[in-house]
């Protein structure tokens, strides 16, 4: 027997508690998804706020020693080049990466990373105790490649007022 005053079902014959339940089900997959690429993100970012600590208390190492050379590695995603330099001196270094970093002249930093997008907002970062000038004396700006993770190399004589990066 077929009824036919069935009032809470539409065409597909689901009452409206069923569909009600479904969509929630839908809404509850999506706001996972997204809080999951939310916090895998901020993991991202957490690692360039990372290196910038890790580098600083590196050269702070290698500044109150009376000479030291050691090497730090570098595993950040999405960036290729991290950049050494004093922009508003003569640039004497690779045009193509000077150009992403040439916005940031203004700003009294010495350590860029380029590319800016894949920084969260952190693309510079002003690094105590560190000779940019002789730094980057034959390149400005003096910039390492770690497109696949790289290593810079901390350097301070037992002369030397300042660390060099290598």
């Amino acid at each position: 027997m077929k009824q036919f005053n069935k009032r809470g079902e539409g065409a597909i014959g689901m009452s409206f508690s069923w569909m009600f339940a479904l969509i929630l089900i839908i809404i509850f997959i999506f706001t996972a998804i997204y809080g999951i690429n939310y916090f895998l993100d901020m993991g991202k970012c957490s690692k360039v706020g990372l290196f910038y600590d890790e580098l600083q208390q590196k050269v702070d190492e290698a500044y109150q020693s009376s000479s030291s050379d050691f090497e730090l590695e570098v595993n950040l995603p999405g960036v290729t080049h991290i950049c050494f330099g004093n922009l508003s001196e003569k640039i004497t270094g690779s045009n193509a990466l000077y150009e992403q970093i040439e916005i940031y002249s203004f700003y009294d930093a010495n350590t860029f990373l380029i590319p800016s997008e894949n920084t969260c907002d952190m693309p510079y970062k002003t690094i105590k105790h560190l000779d940019v000038n002789r730094t980057a004396s034959l390149k400005n700006p003096f910039c390492v490649d770690v497109t696949e993770g790289g290593t810079i190399r901390i350097v301070k004589g037992y002369y030397d007022k300042a660390v060099v990066i290598k």
